[in-house]
């Protein structure tokens, strides 16, 4: 499974949400010469990012994809129990901001896996700002 991203753009919540499966997966950081470039376009013809390649299986926006991640690692609990108390993935996360120093902040404590969130949210702002 393989996520192109680009920092600072709502492929950020994308990017932590594959962190919390605990899984092995790949991200591409692109830039914005690199998102228009012909290999990045032949898996988005809009040169957009979130794009999420997960063999020969593409998908391209971010609700999408947060309910495939969350579909394909149930282990992780990244789609709650189907309670109010715990509604998963898609509700912590539907009122982020793009910017990625923003979503850190919207989501700092709550979630599946609170101990890792915080860890995981640091290591992505760091990969974003290099």
């Amino acid at each position: 499974m393989k996520l192109y991203s680009k920092p600072g753009a709502c492929s950020t919540a994308d990017h932590i949400a594959l962190q919390w499966t605990g899984q092995p997966f790949e991200v591409e950081l692109l830039n914005k010469d690199t998102l228009k470039g012909p290999e990045f376009l032949k898996i988005n013809p809009a040169g957009a990012v979130p794009a999420l390649v997960d063999g020969d299986f593409v998908l391209l926006q971010n609700a999408a994809i947060m309910g495939y991640i969350a579909d394909s690692f149930p282990q992780a609990g990244l789609g709650g129990d189907g309670t109010h108390r715990q509604p998963g993935l898609a509700v912590a996360l539907e009122d982020a901001p793009p910017r990625g120093e923003e979503l850190a902040a919207n989501i700092g404590g709550s979630g599946p896996r609170p101990g890792l969130r915080r860890r995981h949210v640091d290591i992505l702002l760091e990969q974003c700002s290099s």
